[in-house]
């Protein structure tokens, strides 16, 4: 599933504003760039309220539209997160498609070790305004069949793990 990692930033003084349902372990939450992929100032940042690593990557928004030689900024036409995440829910479709039994942390950490900061330099790690950094499908293509042997495979899977374990608890409490 993925999320947008939502528009309110702004409004939080600072603090994490990704909320719990878009911070499930099992989403793919996506944060906002513009056209000169840097951060959009209300693009909501993690950690996540419910578990840790949300935003999972970033895209560009505010206008910008993906084309063939580059991008079009038409202005503020589709501004915000919710523009963002269908070119995730893209690039897993497109994973999926080529790797139809890689697993949902997988396919995750394969978006996670792909991704590059704005200078399109490889990503260290997780972040709260970008996640692990800008969407790149073409390099997650490439990652996908190694993915288990990255580190950010494990961290994914560690969290995935500690979620079900929170779910079943949570569901014994109130049965």
């Amino acid at each position: 599933i993925v999320f947008a990692a939502g528009n309110v930033h702004l409004d939080c003084d600072g603090e994490p504003s990704v909320t719990c349902i878009n911070s499930n372990q099992a989403n793919s939450t996506v944060g906002a760039v513009d056209h000169n992929l840097l951060p959009q100032p209300y693009s909501s940042r993690g950690p996540g309220f419910c578990s840790p690593y949300h935003p999972l990557v970033a895209a560009p928004t505010h206008g910008v539209l993906p084309w063939w030689g580059g991008w079009i900024d038409t202005g503020s036409l589709g501004a915000g997160t919710s523009s963002t995440a269908p070119q995730v829910a893209a690039a897993l479709a497109v994973l999926r498609s080529a790797f139809p039994l890689a697993t949902n942390v997988e396919l995750r950490a394969s978006l996670a070790a792909s991704a590059v900061d704005s200078g399109g330099r490889a990503t260290t790690g997780w972040g709260p305004t970008l996640g692990y950094g800008l969407l790149r499908v073409d390099k997650a293509l490439e990652i996908l069949p190694s993915i288990k042997d990255h580190p950010f495979y494990g961290q994914l899977k560690a969290a995935a793990e500690r979620t079900l374990v929170a779910d079943v608890i949570a569901q014994q409490v109130k049965g």
